[in-house]
C-alpha cells in the first residue's frame, strides 16, 4: 500500500501528515523529497534494500493510471 504524506512543522514540532490527493496543474510536475511531500510505502511483505525497484501505479481524476518505477535510496540522499 502506498500513501501521500507531507512533512510540517508545527510550534516547533515536525510530523508527517497524510493527504489524500496532491492537485498538479496542466503542464506542471510534481517534487517528491525527503523532508516534503513523499510517498510512504506500508505493510510490505519484505524489506527494502537500497537500490531496489519498486513499481507503483498512480491513478488520476480522469481515470488514467500511471505506472512509475521508483528506485530505493537513502533518506539522506538528496
Amino acid at each position: 500500500m502506498v500513501g501521500f504524506h507531507k512533512t510540517v512543522e508545527e510550534r516547533g514540532a515536525v510530523r508527517m501528515v497524510r493527504i489524500e490527493r496532491i492537485e498538479i496543474p496542466p503542464q506542471k510536475t510534481a517534487r517528491f523529497s525527503p523532508g516534503r511531500h513523499h510517498l510512504m510505502l506500508m505493510q510490505r511483505a519484505a524489506p527494502l534494500k537500497i537500490g531496489d525497484q519498486v513499481p507503483v501505479t498512480f491513478e488520476f481524476s480522469s481515470g488514467a493510471t500511471l505506472e512509475v518505477k521508483f528506485t530505493v535510496r537513502s533518506a539522506t540522499t538528496q
